[in-house]
């Protein structure tokens, strides 16, 4: 069984223009306590201020705040096992109200571990392919906000200097509707990473492709994030697999991870062939508590979001 590791989530957002299936018995997502090394990470990062009702100690939303939140699910393969491919089918959730933004997304991220000789030089980034409500940073024109729920194959490094591997990258936009079923893939060939979305029930598509020079992607998340509300209802992932260099070790080590806020997202068991690892259901639930608020940023529509931070270990597959 593998050491379960709490991935602290501080999550930032900044002004745009800043920006350039069914089977199985679900089971609810474990959230393990947090290390003292993530601890203190979380420690350095600016203190969000509650706004939870039921605590002694909340105090309200300050004015001109942004809230922000993020919860999901997550997996690590240790380097130098990492992720080769992921699919999932991702239904478009109800459309949430006329303000803040929210983004959906599964993506995949790298490990700065010292024993990770890829990491450098492009550093920290995300592979995602990003169901966006309102406006973020994708560089391709969007709809005019609120007016339907959008999506686009991405990458994003706010952290990286090597030149043409920073920013907010993307292919086109495709609005999509609620109930919607999104199959969201991404492949690696050779060093180019693949991601495709298609519509299954528009038949429309977009993608989008970067060659990340070997660069190997250790971190798997299934993730929603808030900026200035909550995700509105559950989310629900399908006919999810991902594809590993190297086998895990059985099907409980395919098991995902509580990454974020400790809410009961829940999974179907999953099951392992070969290396690649398949979980017929996710859901992911929003909090049922308002988000809390970063001081220093103004609440805007437009919004960058900042990956959920790495695990301070792995544990192992």
């Amino acid at each position: 069984m593998r050491h379960r590791i709490y991935p602290f989530v501080i999550l930032g957002a900044l002004i745009a223009s800043g920006c350039s299936g069914g089977g199985g018995t679900p089971h609810t997502a474990t959230s393990p306590t947090p290390s003292a090394s993530a601890t203190a990470s979380a420690s350095a990062s600016p203190t969000p201020t509650p706004t939870s009702t039921g605590s002694p100690s909340a105090s309200p939303t300050p004015t001109g705040t942004t809230a922000i939140t993020g919860t999901g699910l997550y997996i690590a393969a240790e380097y130098p096992n990492s992720f080769t491919r992921v699919t999932t089918t991702l239904t478009v959730p109800p459309a949430p109200p006329a303000t803040g933004a929210v983004i959906v997304w599964p993506g995949l991220v790298p490990w700065s571990a010292g024993n990770n000789p890829t990491y450098l030089p492009i550093s920290d980034g995300t592979l995602q392919t990003v169901l966006s409500w309102g406006t973020t940073c994708a560089q391709a024109t969007q709809p005019t906000p609120y007016s339907t729920w959008w999506i686009s194959a991405q990458y994003n490094n706010f952290d990286g200097q090597q030149a043409g591997y920073t920013g907010c990258q993307s292919g086109s936009i495709m609005p999509v509707n609620p109930g919607d079923s999104l199959v969201e893939t991404l492949t690696l060939n050779g060093t180019v990473w693949d991601e495709q979305v298609s519509d299954q029930t528009t038949s429309q598509s977009v993608s989008f492709q970067i060659d990340l020079l070997g660069q190997t992607q250790n971190l798997l998340y299934f993730y929603m994030q808030g900026n200035g509300q909550n995700p509105v209802g559950a989310v629900s992932f399908s006919n999810t697999s991902f594809t590993t260099s190297t086998a895990f070790s059985s099907a409980n080590a395919c098991d995902l991870m509580t990454a974020g806020t400790y809410e009961p997202d829940t999974q179907s068991p999953p099951t392992l062939s070969g290396s690649t690892c398949s979980i017929a259901s996710m859901t992911l639930y929003p909090s049922a508590s308002p988000v809390p608020a970063l001081q220093g940023h103004a609440a805007v529509a437009a919004s960058r979001f900042l990956p959920p931070p790495f695990p301070s270990q792995f544990g192992k597959n």
